[in-house]
């Protein structure tokens, strides 16, 4: 089985324009949610709530997506506190601001085009996103500058995952926390990278101590501590 697509500039293009396609559709089922139409992914919108206080987008990232990351990766929110977090793939939703008092850097190439079709971020002086590939880390951080590696069903969107490991081992410290929220699958579109647990030991090989936690059916989660 083939284990990416092989990539043109016209399969890349594709794979950044259905990325958007998605985050657009989630942005208008924000807002049905909000205003009770749906359910999201069987979510109903909370009473307690008051939508005026708060963006649509603002009040997912609170209720879905915080509780999500903890999850995701079997952690409390203050295990990484006063610590540089990288987070790989952050996306338009990110909910890293669950983790309390630590400094968070999010990197995602798209950042620029989720703003302008409608997107808004926090204005928060410890998270800090940059519009970025993952295969270009070390054109924007300097070497071993981040506590903490993390992403959560994100880094099998990247487009080579080879070079990506090896950016952000550059941008980590050597006694770096890593926590990833791993998804297996074919090759896709927006997620072209078909990972297993061979591959993602071979090809995180130099993090310290590296083991599965937890695999339920498709999602992996993968962390050193």
């Amino acid at each position: 089985m083939s284990t990416s697509f092989n990539y043109t500039q016209e399969i890349m293009e594709e794979k950044y324009k259905s990325e958007i396609g998605f985050w657009k559709k989630e942005l208008s089922n924000f807002e049905k949610w909000a205003n009770g139409e749906i359910d999201l992914y069987n979510i109903p919108f909370p009473s307690t709530f008051k939508k005026q206080e708060l963006s649509p987008q603002e009040l997912w990232t609170i209720i879905f997506q915080q509780p999500h990351y903890l999850k995701s990766l079997q952690v409390s929110e203050g295990v990484f506190k006063h610590k540089k977090i990288l987070e790989v793939g952050c996306g338009p939703v990110s909910g890293v601001g669950v983790f309390k008092n630590a400094i968070v850097y999010g990197i995602d190439p798209l950042m620029n085009d989720y703003y302008d079709i409608g997107y808004r971020f926090p204005q928060d002086e410890n998270f800090t996103i940059f519009a970025c590939r993952a295969e270009e880390l070390t054109n924007i951080f300097p070497k071993n500058f981040f506590d903490v590696v993390i992403s959560v069903n994100a880094i099998d969107h990247v487009d080579d995952i080879e070079k990506t490991s090896s950016e952000i081992n550059k941008v980590v410290k050597s006694d770096c926390l890593f926590a990833m929220n791993i998804e297996y699958h074919i090759p896709r579109i927006c997620e072209p990278i078909v990972l297993n647990n061979k591959r993602v030991e071979k090809i995180f090989n130099w993090v310290p101590s590296l083991r599965k936690i937890e695999q339920i059916d498709n999602k992996v989660i993968w962390r050193n501590f």
